[in-house]
């Protein structure tokens, strides 16, 4: 490919580059903003205020930091229980759901409903047709007396040596 085309077509896809960057960038200071926001919360829940000014690190008692990060710990813990709960009823739900839809399926074997009964006599092979007779029929070879050639099927087996 030629350098020019290279080029433009680099330059044609910068100005969404630019936007991607722009908006990962806010996005990053949303979730900064978000932190910050969320340990002045935690804090003020602890009884301990809030920091000097929003947005600096902490430099408080390291007491206030055990509470902050006992606080955070809970806090972690209560969304993976709930996590964990809400992919349980998922679980449940589907079960169920699965459970219903196979009571609903008919089994095999069994008529379909409304097909009523067979007629009188439907059902019933003759007389003396129940049976095949030997070896037909069944999918089988009759069983033969004696031992097997070598190429009935099996492999001959490797002696010893490396390969």
């Amino acid at each position: 490919m030629p350098v020019e085309a290279l080029i433009s077509r680099s330059l044609a896809e910068m100005p969404a580059r630019i936007a991607a960057w722009r908006r990962e960038r806010e996005q990053a200071r949303e979730r900064a903003r978000a932190e910050a926001s969320r340990r002045q919360r935690l804090l003020a829940e602890a009884g301990l205020g809030g920091l000097p000014r929003a947005g600096t690190p902490g430099k408080g008692s390291a007491r206030a930091q055990e509470l902050l990060e006992e606080l955070e710990r809970r806090q972690r813990r209560e969304e993976k229980r709930r996590r964990r709960q809400e992919r349980e009823e998922a679980a449940r739900s589907a079960l169920a759901a699965a459970e219903a839809a196979a009571k609903a399926k008919t089994p095999p074997g069994t008529p379909p409903e409304g097909a009523g009964t067979p007629p009188e006599g439907a059902g019933t092979p003759p007389e003396g047709a129940g049976t095949p007779p030997e070896g037909a029929g069944t999918g089988t070879a009759p069983e033969s007396k004696g031992t097997p050639p070598e190429s009935a099927g099996t492999p001959p087996k490797r002696t010893g040596g490396t390969s």
